[in-house]
């Protein structure tokens, strides 16, 4: 019993600062048909040779723990999601959370080629 009660306190204190999945991901734009496509990822709006409009932009919640790849894989999801045909990655910081923990800061652009 008191092996159990660890487990599950530990497993609370593990999630607990940890949100990672679509729910992560704050979107606000213009919102088309889900596309199953790949969504295209730029790092430089110069890179973009079509024409192109924004549809919205994306920022992920602060949670500890949250590593760049998971995050750019969760917007590359709400992008498919919205629409998007490309996301344009425009910023990247790191920031302090509500309880003072580092967390990753990742800011994009949801494209649609004209």
């Amino acid at each position: 019993m008191k092996i159990t009660k660890i487990l599950f306190f530990s497993s609370i204190i593990l999630l607990s600062g940890c949100k990672i999945g679509l729910e992560s991901i704050s979107y606000l734009g213009e919102e088309l048909p889900d596309q199953s496509g790949e969504v295209l990822t730029f790092y430089d709006e110069n890179e973009i040779k079509k024409p192109y409009r924004i549809l919205g932009s994306m920022v992920n919640e602060l949670y500890a723990n949250q590593s760049a790849d998971d995050i750019k894989a969760n917007m590359i999801n709400k992008a498919r999601l919205v629409g998007a045909d490309a996301l344009i990655f425009v910023d990247m910081s790191t920031v302090k959370d509500e309880d003072g923990f580092d967390c990753l800061a990742i800011k994009s652009k949801a494209i649609k080629f004209k």
